[in-house]
């Protein structure tokens, strides 16, 4: 069995320029559980970054940009993507 997971990269202020923000990580065991936790993010004025997937701990792509932009928008808290 596969060992998936999920760290998302977060500042908890939104910064011009980004860089001068503090960049925090937080693990989670699904997509769908960082999606909400961008969502609630978002909402409190933070700032999600880039989402990373692991497969047995090594990075195996990376959710970022319009490519995070869409699935944030895409996602229905609650409901699991088929």
């Amino acid at each position: 069995m596969a060992k998936i997971s999920f760290t998302l990269a977060y500042t908890k202020i939104k910064a011009a320029p980004p860089a001068t923000a503090a960049e925090f990580e937080k693990p989670f065991a699904t997509l769908e559980e960082a999606l909400s936790f961008c969502a609630q993010l978002a909402k409190l004025g933070g700032e999600p970054l880039y989402i990373v997937k692991l497969d047995h701990g090594a990075e195996s792509s990376v959710l970022e940009g319009d490519d995070l932009d869409l699935a944030l928008r895409c996602h229905r808290p609650g409901r699991n993507a088929a």
